[in-house]
């Protein structure tokens, strides 16, 4: 089920199981695990877009071997908090996931996530190369949970 505010969420994620974030994109989906305590975010992995059908089934597989207790997912608004089409995008996607789960979910603000995830990585880099896009995407996975973990410290 997919819940607007952060205590429903919360309450219905089981004490000492991590959260994941997900940076979804047309191409590919950033994964990023908290620890047990939600303290730090971690980037994971990340999947090759095929279609919901194909990949909803590897995320969930992802989820439950990572014992995960709640999933929340990057929202790109605008500066004047406003949905863009990506954002649609995302919902459609959401939706389907969440009919696939039982799992509880939250959409997080992830404005400007991924623009600060590949220029951190170019800075630990040093340049922009086909690498620092593999891993951009899970970066900004972990960029939007750490956001969200933050907030509920």
């Amino acid at each position: 089920m997919i819940y607007k505010n952060i205590k429903d969420f919360l309450n219905l994620t089981k004490n000492n199981t991590r959260l994941a974030g997900l940076d979804v994109g047309t191409k590919t989906i950033g994964i990023a695990i908290s620890d047990k305590d939600r303290n730090f975010s971690t980037p994971k992995t990340t999947i090759r877009r095929k279609g919901n059908k194909k990949d909803i089934p590897i995320l969930l597989k992802f989820l439950e071997e990572n014992k995960i207790g709640g999933i929340v997912i990057g929202l790109p608004l605008t500066k004047d908090d406003k949905e863009t089409e990506c954002s649609l995008f995302i919902r459609r996607f959401t939706d389907n996931l969440s009919s696939s789960t039982e799992l509880p979910i939250i959409f997080f603000d992830e404005r400007l996530s991924s623009f600060m995830a590949e220029n951190f990585m170019i800075d630990m880099m040093g340049v922009k190369c086909k690498k620092t896009k593999e891993v951009v995407d899970q970066t900004a996975a972990s960029f939007i949970l750490q956001n969200f973990l933050d907030k509920i410290i």
